[in-house]
């Protein structure tokens, strides 16, 4: 896993930082691990899908500017939207639960981070679970807080915070909102998740903690 993306969250989740002679380390010294893909709509992904307004912004992202700012380059693009999408109902069901709220976007990750923050503080890529997220608010003002709170890190501490981890997921939403996965367009929903387990050979850090 070379560390080239916009966020690098996927190597991240790896333990490999943005920088070369660690990563030719990795190559040379690592060890290999087998780690857990998420599926959507029967369509594999590596670290994380998102639904509604930040899945337009996935879209929308300039690409120069994301090798500028990385993953800071999302919360710039998704200001725009903000004003011209609308809150949508979004019910989720996982096992032996279901929830229903109005928001704006909802995120579903396999691997621990989104961006340069874990999205939940139990998100792991081998614990063979799916973590999700939304926050619940109708209002442009809600909109912009969540985001401004996944930049930084404290999404979870939000009042009108919803996550979880699970092995299946099923996500339906009225309207209909456009689902992205590792930053690429991916349909709309109706969503269903569920998690590979070990599905993909890696090669990690030779002191990369195994927590399974």
């Amino acid at each position: 896993m070379v560390p080239a993306g916009t966020g690098n969250s996927f190597a991240l989740s790896l333990g490999i930082k943005a920088d070369i002679d660690e990563t030719i380390e990795t190559i040379a010294n690592g060890k290999e691990l087998r780690v857990d893909l998420g599926i959507v709509n029967d369509t594999y992904f590596a670290n994380f899908a998102t639904i509604g307004l930040i899945a337009e912004a996935a879209k929308r992202t300039d690409k120069p500017l994301k090798r500028i700012v990385g993953p800071i380059a999302y919360g710039i693009s998704v200001i725009a939207p903000i004003f011209r999408r609308k809150p949508f109902e979004m019910l989720v069901k996982w096992p032996g639960n279901d929830l229903k709220i109005v928001t704006y976007q909802a995120i579903v990750a396999s691997g621990r981070y989104f961006g340069w923050q874990p999205l939940t503080p139990h998100a792991d890529i081998r614990s063979g679970e799916l973590a999700f997220f939304a926050a619940e608010g109708g209002t442009p003002a809600d909109a912009m807080a969540t985001n401004a709170a996944l930049v930084s890190g404290e999404q979870t501490k939000l009042e009108n915070a919803h996550y979880f981890s699970a092995p299946k997921i099923s996500i339906k939403t009225k309207p209909k909102q456009p689902l992205n996965i590792d930053g690429h367009p991916l349909g709309k929903t109706p969503a269903k998740f569920r998690i590979a387990r070990k599905a993909l050979r890696v090669l990690v850090p030779a002191d990369f903690e195994d927590k399974v």
